[in-house]
């Protein structure tokens, strides 16, 4: 169970995810006289410019000034992974305000539910706002029967309380991404909670002087996550230094295209040699964008080659309405959605469609 604190103070259960952490999810606010530092937890001072609005959307809802949004750390032992903090959720986020209900909506195949969702009488909601990347990649889908929010803040931390973000936005201009439509311009961020998931779209491009900032609040944690995927192609020696710092790092580079190989291994040879263990390593490989299922595969082979971990990633479109499609592009390139799966059961399990049912 994940407990929190009501506007009066007193506990209340929260349900927990299936399938999540209770250790993990423990997040809550403590009032003002129950401020104080206790063994094993950590106490997270709220500042003027985060978050920038009276009103902080975390897992307890409560304005911060009136007491220390506390974060308890994951355990950490012989073993204990970064990786274990992940615990995002693969549908929609809802929570509630007074007669406010709140829809915080990841992907566009999931704008369906959530109209029906809203559609659906219910006594304790007058008005529904509705925000999240499916919303802002399809910004009218639900227009017409909910309100949009625009950077509500603290509502990373309702989906997931052990994530952050440094930056927003991404200087790129990929043709598959929709980050720009979701984020906007590239921007550092000035304050942001100090917790060890960041989820910046990217980081690496931000200043030296950011970048450090950045890593310097990650040390004090036991484990650390960048979630996102690191732009190969900008990972200098400095940044392979400073991420050698930290204590058990997840870094997740990207490998997007076939030409950007020699950048790739460049930047793996980088943080090898500033000490970083393979392990350590994974790489996010875009898989059905513009390759077909040999060239696709022969790439995430070409990570596994080297001893670092492939994370093929399908290529949805940006308006997609159905998970995991084979649409008549990608079945022009070769793919049908058995050679999706194959490609998936393969490299997340190691085991053949056959074996993985």
């Amino acid at each position: 169970m994940n407990k929190t604190a009501t506007n009066d103070d007193r506990a209340r259960p929260v349900p927990a995810r299936r399938g999540a952490s209770a250790e993990i999810l423990t997040s809550f606010f403590l009032p003002p006289a129950a401020c104080e530092k206790r063994d094993g937890i950590r106490a997270v001072e709220p500042s003027e410019s985060w978050p920038p609005q009276g009103e902080i959307s975390s897992p307890a809802g409560l304005n911060p000034a009136r007491g220390l949004f506390i974060q308890r750390p994951v355990p950490v032992g012989r073993g204990a992974s970064a990786e274990s903090l992940i615990t995002w959720p693969r549908t929609i986020t809802e929570w509630q305000e007074g007669r406010t209900g709140y829809l915080s909506i990841p992907f566009t195949w999931l704008l369906p539910e959530a109209k029906q969702r809203i559609l659906q009488r219910d006594m304790f909601v007058d008005r529904w706002v509705v925000g999240g990347p499916g919303v802002k990649l399809l910004p009218g889908c639900l227009a017409d029967i909910a309100d949009t929010g625009d950077e509500y803040p603290g509502v990373l931390q309702r989906v997931n309380p052990q994530a952050t973000r440094t930056t927003a936005g991404c200087p790129n201009r990929c043709r598959f991404c929709g980050v720009r439509q979701i984020s906007g311009e590239f921007r550092e961020l000035t304050e942001w909670p100090d917790l060890p998931i960041l989820c910046d779209d990217n980081l690496l491009g931000a200043s030296p002087a950011h970048f450090d900032c950045a890593i310097d609040r990650l040390l004090a944690w036991p484990v650390c996550d960048f979630n996102q995927g690191l732009d190969a192609r900008l990972l200098t020696a400095h940044h392979a230094a400073r991420f050698a710092e930290l204590r058990k790092p997840i870094l997740r580079l990207a490998l997007d295209h076939d030409r950007d190989r020699q950048s790739w291994a460049d930047a793996v040879d980088r943080l090898r040699k500033a000490g970083v263990a393979k392990s350590r390593i994974r790489t996010y490989v875009l898989c059905g964008f513009d390759g077909g299922p040999d060239e696709d595969r022969a790439r995430c082979e070409f990570v596994e080659a080297v001893g670092i971990k492939a994370l093929p990633m399908w290529f949805h479109r940006l308006d997609a309405m159905r998970q995991n499609e084979v649409t008549d592009a990608q079945r022009a390139m070769g793919w049908t959605h058995r050679k999706r799966r194959e490609l998936m059961c393969w490299y997340y399990w190691h085991r053949t469609l056959e074996t993985r049912g």
